[in-house]
């Protein structure tokens, strides 16, 4: 496809993928979007005080058992409702059941203990570093190379987080065991940011997280009848199971979802405002509802760690996209940059022409929709021919194999100036089945910040006059074509 600005593609070879501006303001999203990003940083910053309350009649192992089993098979629920085909391959089952060992029940057993020993505030500053510990996984696995700003940004956070712990000693509410264990669930939530990607580059968010609840929930469970013979069910009052249900619904099936919804279309750069808000809401909440001291030695402790979790993730590392992925090879394969093959999906529904377009990924074109969409294609390699690049470019940007027998189309010539190639095949596919490979670009051009995103970002079937108004107008023509070349029955 046709590429605006600077970008790079993320994978080892140079398809191309969703086109990306690097030239123009596309950042902006939709007011329910943001609302929704809203409300998940509103429930995400008081569930330390949701938990801290309903540890107080419910003990700690049953609670985090019951929370994510009830959270996992709400979205489970809504999984087979909304895609029926997202079952849970059984290659991909230790991996799941090991994300939701790590992200899901360690989080949660040393967060839900933690939270009952230290201060709601406290809490929600220390848990605050879990994206540095997400990024500290990253250079591990060598998925991205540190840099010194990312590493000072780590220590000024850490530096932050010793003053908030040291300061709060002896006072009333919190207590150095409580903060370590808060610090330990912030390190398995951290890993689970990372751990998840290679997961959703088959299955979908809501997929991921109703897993790894279940696993992760049924993991706590054996821990959990340890302590159900002292449990006094009966003295549960009935705010006691509303401050469940908040944190197992609005909190962890909601709020858990939604936030890694958005990481995966705006990036961690910019969720990073509203991690902010996360602790400040934590932060007030603790301080309102429970009389939790905050003096000015945790505003300058939480300051100082706010400020170094901007620092480290301001490095303009492949960390800040939506996806990490392995860092190119510096040199990059010969292209022929001003043509591109792809191939358009077809089928005939109860007599009538439906085809398979797909809407590029990234910022620039999140909010865009029609004249957006596109036939799955990418550049031509030096030496290939176009067929052969239309074919690779379609199952890179799916995840679909093509089968022939392809009817050509012709090319068609873009406003840019890229020449098109195309084919037409006939067959099935499941729009919520694709998946995308990704590519990198620098966003805002000119910036020094790279994002990671999907080259596609969603699939859709449309009929003949719909997909004229959704597809690039350049490219409206190849429906034309395909409508002409095909018998007189199907209507346009």
């Amino acid at each position: 496809m046709l590429t605006k600005g600077k970008a790079e593609p993320a994978g080892a070879r140079g398809g191309s993928g969703a086109e990306t501006a690097a030239g123009e303001d596309g950042r902006k999203t939709s007011p329910l979007f943001e609302a929704s990003l809203l409300s998940t940083a509103v429930f995400l910053g008081t569930n330390p005080v949701a938990v801290k309350y309903a540890v107080g009649y419910i003990p700690p192992m049953p609670f985090v058992t019951m929370r994510f089993v009830l959270a996992g098979l709400v979205l489970w629920a809504l999984l087979r409702f909304t895609d029926p085909e997202g079952r849970l391959e059984r290659k991909d089952l230790w991996a799941m059941a090991g994300l939701g060992l790590v992200g899901i029940a360690m989080n949660n057993m040393l967060f839900t203990n933690g939270v009952s020993m230290t201060s709601a505030s406290n809490s929600a500053l220390v848990v605050a570093t879990a994206p540095l510990w997400g990024m500290l996984l990253g250079f591990v696995l060598g998925w991205e190379r540190p840099s010194l700003k990312g590493i000072v940004g780590v220590g000024v956070a850490l530096l932050g987080v010793a003053v908030i712990v040291y300061r709060g000693l002896g006072a009333s509410g919190t207590s150095l065991p409580g903060d370590l264990l808060v610090m330990g669930a912030a390190v398995c939530w951290g890993s689970y940011a990372v751990l998840s990607l290679p997961l959703l580059k088959r299955y979908s968010p809501l997929a991921v997280a109703a897993y790894s609840m279940l696993f992760g929930g049924l993991t706590v469970l054996p821990f959990a009848s340890l302590q159900l013979p002292g449990a006094d069910w009966g003295a549960v009052s009935l705010a006691g199971w509303g401050a469940f249900a908040y944190s197992a619904l609005l909190v962890a099936a909601f709020g858990f979802t939604f936030w890694q919804r958005g990481i995966s279309r705006i990036g961690a750069n910019r969720m990073l405002v509203y991690q902010y808000l996360v602790t400040l809401v934590g932060v007030v909440s603790g301080v309102v509802l429970f009389g939790e001291g905050f003096g000015v030695d945790k505003v300058i402790g939480a300051a100082i760690l706010l400020g170094g979790v901007y620092l480290a993730r301001r490095q303009g590392a492949g960390l800040a996209g939506s996806r990490i992925v392995r860092r190119p090879s510096p040199v990059p394969m010969a292209k022929r940059p001003n043509v591109s093959a792809g191939l358009l999906l077809f089928r005939r529904s109860r007599g009538e022409l439906e085809v398979f377009l797909a809407h590029p990924g990234g910022p620039f074109w999140e909010d865009r929709d029609l004249g957006s969409w596109t036939v799955p294609k990418g550049l031509v390699e030096e030496g290939e021919h176009p067929l052969a690049a239309a074919v690779r470019e379609f199952e890179e940007e799916t995840g679909i194999r093509p089968e022939g027998p392809f009817l050509p189309l012709g090319s068609v010539r873009q406003k840019a100036g890229k020449l098109v190639h195309a084919w037409a095949w006939e067959g099935e596919a499941n729009p919520r089945r694709a998946r995308s490979n990704t590519m990198r670009a620098e966003w805002p051009p000119g910036s020094g910040r790279w994002l990671t995103f999907p080259e596609v970002d969603r699939c859709e079937w449309f009929d003949a006059a719909r997909a004229r108004e959704k597809i690039n107008p350049a490219q409206a023509e190849l429906i034309d074509r395909l409508q002409a070349g095909l018998p007189r029955s199907v209507p346009g």
